[in-house]
C-alpha cells in the first residue's frame, strides 16, 4: 500500500527519467524528405552496424538520408540502401531490430509500404535511426487530403472568429 508522499515520490522519479531521455537525444541528420506525398503508418527506432570510420562522419553531420530507404535481405534482416556517408560513399547498412518488429514490417512491406528513414540521433551513445513505413499517396488521393485540411482550416477560423466576436 503506497502513502500519498510515496506515490508523488514516484511520478518525480519517472518525470526525472523522461526529462533524462529527452536531453540524451542528440539529432544529427534529418532527411529532407515532402511527407505529403506519403501516408504514415508506424515508427521504429533502430541501431545500425557502422565501420569504425563511419562513426565521426555521421557525429559530424556529413551523412545524406536523401533518397534512402529500407529493404529486407533474403536472410531476413533489414538493410538501409542510398544512405551516403562522406568517407565511405553509398553502402548497405544492417539495421538492428527485434524479431517481432521485423515480422511485422515484413507483413506490411509486401502489402506496399515502404520503409523510409527520418532522422539519425545519438541515444545514451549509442547511434539510432527512426524510421517509418509509409505508403505513396495517389493523386486523387492527395488532392482530397489538402481539400480536407483546407476545410478544416477554415472551420477552426471562422469558430475563432466567431469566438473573438462574442467576447
Amino acid at each position: 500500500m503506497f502513502l500519498y508522499n510515496d506515490k508523488v515520490y514516484l511520478r518525480l522519479l519517472l518525470f526525472i527519467m523522461l526529462v533524462k531521455q529527452k536531453i540524451n537525444q542528440e539529432f544529427f541528420i534529418n532527411n529532407r524528405i515532402d511527407w505529403k506525398n506519403y501516408d504514415k503508418k508506424e515508427c521504429y527506432d533502430a541501431g545500425m552496424k557502422l565501420i569504425s570510420c563511419e562513426i565521426k562522419p555521421i557525429l559530424r553531420g556529413q551523412v545524406s538520408l536523401k533518397g534512402s530507404y529500407g529493404k529486407m535481405d533474403v536472410n531476413s534482416e533489414f538493410y538501409i540502401n542510398n544512405m551516403y556517408v562522406y568517407s565511405t560513399d553509398y553502402r548497405k547498412r544492417k539495421l538492428l531490430l527485434n524479431r517481432k518488429e521485423i515480422i511485422r514490417i515484413n507483413t506490411l512491406m509486401q502489402s506496399s509500404y515502404i520503409l523510409i528513414p527520418e532522422c539519425i540521433y545519438k541515444y545514451n551513445n549509442l547511434l539510432k535511426i527512426k524510421l517509418w513505413l509509409a505508403k505513396n499517396i495517389a493523386k486523387r488521393d492527395k488532392k482530397e487530403k489538402m481539400k480536407k485540411i483546407y476545410q478544416d482550416f477554415r472551420k477552426e477560423a471562422r469558430l475563432n472568429l466567431l469566438g473573438k466576436i462574442a467576447i
